[in-house]
């Protein structure tokens, strides 16, 4: 091999080493809010050491005024990819469970959203139904059946048959 041919493998090596390709476990030290796109301060223990870096957001959808929008919370574990391998651009691309923190439903039919607080919606196709749930007890649900509202002490359902009412109380206005 010539010797420029050995010189531009050598310099490709020493840059190849400073590049990180794949996922990198990362933990979220600082939501950025404001006009900061969804974009997290995370530290990526792996590849930056004791440092932190601005991680910005990789969703599944986001336009102009439009998207989806989680932002996960300081503590959460995130997967880290780095833009081009580069260490200063790191791209947050997805989240992560510890051992016991997965919230439920956990079922493969269901698909569910649980918020910190304990707000839900789930999806469940098994069931072929729709679920809002606040954490008080007071529900929706969405079924082919029909529609029920329910807290602790009342229910209403709107179906084919007609209103149900069900309660310990009776009808205000």
């Amino acid at each position: 091999m010539d010797e420029h041919a050995e010189k531009t493998l050598q310099d490709i090596a020493r840059e190849r080493r400073n590049l990180f390709f794949g996922k990198y476990r990362g933990i979220v030290t600082e939501a950025l809010t404001g006009t900061d796109l969804g974009k997290l301060q995370v530290s990526v223990p792996d590849v930056l050491g004791t440092q932190s870096a601005v991680a910005w957001p990789c969703v599944p959808f986001a336009g102009p005024k439009h998207g989806f929008v989680a932002i996960p919370e300081v503590g959460d574990g995130v997967w880290i990819e780095f833009e081009a391998g580069n260490p200063a651009q790191p791209i947050w691309v997805g989240c992560w469970w510890g051992s016991g923190d997965m919230p439920s439903p956990g079922d493969a039919k269901v698909r569910s959203w649980v918020t910190t607080g304990g707000l839900a919606v789930a999806l469940d196709d098994d069931q072929n139904q729709i679920s809002l749930q606040h954490p008080a007890g007071p529900s929706i649900t969405i079924s082919s059946d029909g529609i029920t509202l329910s807290t602790d002490s009342a229910t209403i359902t709107l179906n084919s048959q007609g209103i149900s009412l069900k309660g310990t109380t009776g009808v205000s206005s």
